[in-house]
């Protein structure tokens, strides 16, 4: 009897181990919350996500998404192409599925009706065609636009007829949808090392360019831009961890030039914008995560598989100020290029295909031969002037060593030598009132082709900036519901900043503890923590200790989850 009774014992420890093994907490459960998408800036608002790919959409904003539906936020998401390497049926019944899981009703889903893939001329793709050629699909054969599924391709359903495959119907139609509903945000894709993503986040600038350069545009858009592989598709394989992990700085191998921070050589990674997770899509298990949900339904594309790397606990992107002055200006060279400047793109190729490839013809370069090499832009009326932004050379070779601003009313300030990588130079100046043009001229340089990719010019009352962020941050990573060991007793807070937010103020708000500025003192096993800023701009996170049990549980947890999605 006795040897029975503790055989009944010994099993009823291994079945409630066993048991709580399977009740640990997947979901993050503590009082976390933030201001970002619910504040009354981003109310009655419009949002626009243009990506070429169907999946593009969760790789480059799938939180995003999701946090502007669930506030009521209308989102429009525009695919250029049908994805039709593969059958336009399954990518296009895909991107409807997934985007209905995060919220957007079919309605706000467009789909231009573009290849996929390469041409089959000699032009292999849209970008560097002429522009009035008529390509054709390889693929499917087809040289104009459509949509299968019921659904109408863009141009059909506005125009009654569809658009040939073209360099200037694709920019017609970008640029047509964009006007069209002329949203107050854009998420685009960025450069990477894919043929049309290329392709498209080229056009796209080039299109903003032009809309931004009609005579008399008041429509100034805030963009993101964002890169669907080297921060997603491509990233570290990082979500299986006890605190979910903020996107990582990109694998230098996954770079079209590894000695940069991005694809995009102006872009600094510590000046990247992070806009934070939402709840649904924060938890220690894939299964039961909404952005799983909505990934593993592009069954097409196994994204599946990519989860692990695509979904962390922020999205980051780099903004492009649509606000700048020269568009509305004449712009004036003494020789070059002068459209150059305000075009609306950093980079430009000459050739999209190969893997790593070299940027060209994307400066305003003056002849050597030129003794002014100088830049003037005249406004039709008068402007206040306190910024001027330069973008210059990305090679080494060449660039521009010092140069001279000088403006209408005599004002004038010496220009330092030009950053590295075409890297913004910012230059400040006491606000200048009652201008009527501004030049710059060169004055030194080295190298056979100094230039400027982009010249910006700033003044006046700013718009206030739709996104208003406060996040604190644990080890740079955007903290929730975070978990520490049950020996920890203090913490290190970071807060991470974005917008028109000014000074922040971290308290605690429930449980024992005490702040010694930005560390955390423990006293209890819950404790949260708020950071406040003004206009009702907060973030509140949780912080719990828990044992080493619970850890090792999650830890084979995941590990079980692992081997059962074959990741």
């Amino acid at each position: 009897m006795k040897l029975v009774i503790v055989i009944f014992a010994v099993s009823m420890v291994f079945l409630c181990a066993f048991i709580g093994m399977w009740t640990i907490e997947a979901s993050y459960t503590g009082e976390f919350a933030n201001s970002v998408f619910s504040s009354a800036a981003l109310q009655n608002k419009t949002v626009m996500v243009f990506v070429p790919h169907e999946d593009d959409e969760l790789n480059v904003a799938g939180v995003t998404i999701k946090n502007l539906r669930d506030n009521n936020i209308r989102t429009i998401c525009v695919f250029s192409t049908n994805g039709d390497c593969y059958p336009a049926e399954a990518r296009i019944s895909e991107a409807r599925e997934s985007l209905h899981i995060l919220g957007v009703p079919d309605d706000d889903i467009y789909f231009l009706g573009y290849a996929d893939g390469p041409a089959s001329q000699k032009y292999y793709d849209k970008y560097t065609a002429p522009n009035d050629e008529i390509l054709i699909s390889p693929k499917t054969g087809k040289n104009a636009t459509y949509c299968v599924l019921g659904k109408r391709d863009f141009s059909t359903q506005f125009r009654a007829a569809p658009s040939t495959y073209s360099r200037n119907c694709f920019k017609r139609d970008v640029q047509d949808i964009i006007l069209r509903f002329k949203p107050d945000i854009i998420f685009a894709n960025d450069f990477d090392k894919h043929l049309n993503h290329r392709e498209n986040t080229l056009l796209f600038e080039e299109v903003m360019g032009d809309i931004l350069r009609i005579p008399g545009n008041n429509y100034h858009p805030e963009v993101f831009k964002g890169f669907a592989y080297s921060t997603a598709y491509t990233a570290v394989a990082d979500f299986y961890a006890p605190n979910i992990l903020s996107t990582q700085k990109p694998d230098k191998t996954e770079l079209n030039n590894p000695i940069y921070d991005t694809d995009i050589p102006q872009y600094e990674w510590d000046k990247r914008v992070r806009l934070p997770s939402n709840k649904t899509c924060l938890t220690r298990l894939l299964e039961g995560n909404t952005l799983f949900a909505a990934l593993k339904v592009h069954r097409s594309q196994d994204t599946l598989k990519r989860s692990p790397r695509i979904i962390n606990g922020d999205e980051v992107f780099w903004q492009r100020d649509t606000n700048s002055l020269t568009y509305q200006g004449t712009i004036v060279v003494s020789s070059g290029n002068g459209n150059k400047l305000n075009d609306f793109k950093l980079v430009d190729v000459m050739d999209l295909h190969p893997r790593n490839v070299g940027f060209a013809n994307y400066l305003w370069v003056p002849s050597l031969a030129d003794k002014q090499k100088m830049v003037k832009v005249i406004w039709q009326k008068q402007q206040t002037i306190d910024k001027v932004v330069f973008y210059g050379n990305i090679e080494e070779d060449s660039r521009i060593e010092g140069g001279v601003v000088e403006l209408s009313n005599g004002f004038q300030v010496q220009v330092p030598e030009l950053n590295s990588a075409g890297r913004a130079t910012v230059l400040n100046i006491p606000p200048q009132k009652n201008i009527d043009w501004l030049k710059f001229t060169i004055k030194k340089w080295r190298g056979e082709r100094p230039g400027l990719a982009e010249l910006e010019i700033y003044g006046g009352e700013s718009e206030p900036e739709l996104f208003n962020l406060v996040k604190i941050t644990i080890n740079d990573d955007f903290a929730y519901d975070y978990w520490v060991k049950d020996d920890v007793k203090q913490v290190a807070l970071g807060i991470y900043k974005f917008g028109n937010v000014g000074n922040c103020e971290l308290k605690i708000i429930k449980g024992k503890g005490h702040l010694s500025g930005n560390t955390l003192f423990l006293d209890s096993n819950y404790v949260i923590v708020k950071a406040e800023a003004a206009n009702n701009v907060f973030d509140q996170i949780t912080i719990r200790r828990q044992t080493l049990w619970a850890f090792w549980k999650l830890k084979l947890r995941q590990s079980l989850e692992r081997k059962k999605l074959k990741l």
